[in-house]
């Protein structure tokens, strides 16, 4: 098993007991198991991205969206204006299994998916926090956790007329699967590009936070409404095309599902 150590100082492999400074390109180690060392930091994982820049940003253009990352490295370096108290300290990588029936009638047949996230948390706080609204400079200090624990589950949502449906959930397995060093790169990359530069993130923001602040005063759609006019429109389209039997069970279905979202709308009104 090879294994790539992230240090303080840089990218290492071991040989003897003995660390030894990368010395190929960095894509050759990209499939390597990584070692992070404790103090291991936002920072020193940019400053490794930097010192291979021309090569991260031509390996990793999928996670990045093509996004170079220049003002990534200037926004890390700018003075914090956090409360300490309330900064992310440390980033958690894990992994997603996501298991789905892509058949809809008949004998289920399952299609497995899996990826990897990374999410920031706050000392003492259960919850999690995306890092995709988070400036680089705030978070420069935090320290990095893998958690190798990977759950394949199965949500049954039932159906929608049913007034007694529950949603179950179904564990197929569980299990450990290690991260690579792409993984973890690509992971964080994708992460912090997700909306864009950092001014575009910035942005976006701050319209989230005005349809937050004015949301109250907006008159809101009930979801049952837009869900019916998806399913009208999914059913005048299945109605128009050949009547085989997957398409008569289709709208068989949608019919229900019509005529519960109507009946549920009446009676909100």
């Amino acid at each position: 098993m090879d294994f790539i150590y992230l240090k303080k100082e840089g990218l290492f492999t071991k040989s003897k007991k003995k660390f030894i400074a990368i010395d190929k390109s960095i894509s050759y180690y990209l499939n390597a198991f990584p070692k992070i060392d404790y103090d291991f930091t936002v920072e020193d994982l940019m400053n490794i991205l930097k010192e291979f820049e021309t090569e991260v940003d031509f390996l990793f253009q999928s996670f990045t969206k093509g996004y170079n990352l220049n003002l990534y490295y200037e926004e890390m370096n700018l003075k914090s204006l956090n409360d300490n108290k309330s900064k992310i300290s440390k980033l958690e990588f894990s992994w997603v299994g996501e298991v789905e029936n892509i058949k809809e009638f008949g004998k289920p047949k399952f299609e497995i998916s899996q990826y990897a996230q990374v999410n920031g948390k706050v000392e003492f706080e259960k919850d999690s926090y995306s890092l995709s609204f988070v400036n680089l400079n705030e978070i420069k200090e935090a320290k990095f956790k893998i958690n190798k624990k990977i759950t394949y589950q199965y949500i049954e949502f039932g159906n929608l007329w049913d007034e007694n449906r529950k949603v179950t959930k179904k564990t197929f397995f569980k299990g450990v699967k290690e991260f690579t060093l792409q993984d973890i790169i690509g992971c964080f990359l994708n992460e912090i590009t997700f909306y864009g530069y950092p001014e575009d993130a910035d942005a976006e923001a701050d319209k989230l936070d005005k349809i937050i602040l004015n949301i109250d005063k907006s008159k809101t759609t009930p979801f049952e409404e837009i869900q019916l006019k998806w399913k009208k429109k999914l059913f005048d389209s299945i109605d128009k095309k050949k009547k085989t039997e997957k398409n008569l069970l289709r709208l068989e279905k949608l019919k229900k599902e019509i005529d519960y979202l109507e009946n549920s709308l009446k009676n909100k009104n």
